[in-house]
């Protein structure tokens, strides 16, 4: 999935849920950033080895990234059967 289709995913929940897609995406990251951390705290290897798979700009992912990094996952494993 393209980061453009993430966008549009992130957009149609957005309006499904009748909230501001800034709101969506404020949510996601924190979901994200504290997951991260916890993993980085709590010294969990396999769950900060998940984290590191997920291409990203930043230090952590994005909203967008994630979703894209989960969907190109979801098709890779569709694809093997």
């Amino acid at each position: 999935m393209e980061k453009t289709n993430a966008y549009y995913a992130l957009l149609q929940t957005a309006q499904n849920n009748a909230v501001p897609l800034p709101d969506v995406l404020r949510e996601i990251q924190k979901v994200i950033d504290s997951e991260v951390l916890f993993a980085e705290v709590t010294g969990d290897q396999a769950a900060l080895e998940q984290w590191k798979k997920v291409p990203c700009e930043g230090s952590r992912p994005t909203a967008a990234e994630l979703i894209t990094y989960i969907s190109d996952q979801f098709q890779v494993r569709l694809m093997k059967g």
